[in-house]
């Protein structure tokens, strides 16, 4: 889950939101920002990247991300590599569009 941090800092920087939020507020934020990327003003492949990319992360964020920042929960090894494939996927859906 650390590792998404960075992510979603850089996610917020591409959308112009200040990411030193906590995850909810800045991903409230980011997601505002992607759905207003139509096809009309973007083009059909960057709203279709950004609605994949806001659905990935609060999907993880929400499935996982806050039960185990929040010591809910303890995850075993078949979780582990759930989680992992998942934030991998977000990974490279981020890396379409993104840079360092």
């Amino acid at each position: 889950m650390r590792a998404l941090e960075p992510a979603l800092q850089a996610l917020a920087l591409s959308v112009e939101v200040q990411p030193d939020q906590n995850w909810n507020s800045a991903l409230n934020q980011i997601e505002t920002k992607l759905r207003a990327m139509q096809k009309s003003t973007h083009g059909p492949e960057d709203e279709h990247w950004a609605s994949e990319a806001v659905l990935q992360l609060r999907a993880i964020k929400n499935a996982w991300r806050n039960r185990a920042m929040h010591g809910v929960v303890r995850y075993g090894e078949d979780d582990a590599v759930r989680i992992f494939e998942s934030v991998k996927f977000f990974m490279q859906t981020l890396a379409l569009r993104l840079t360092e």
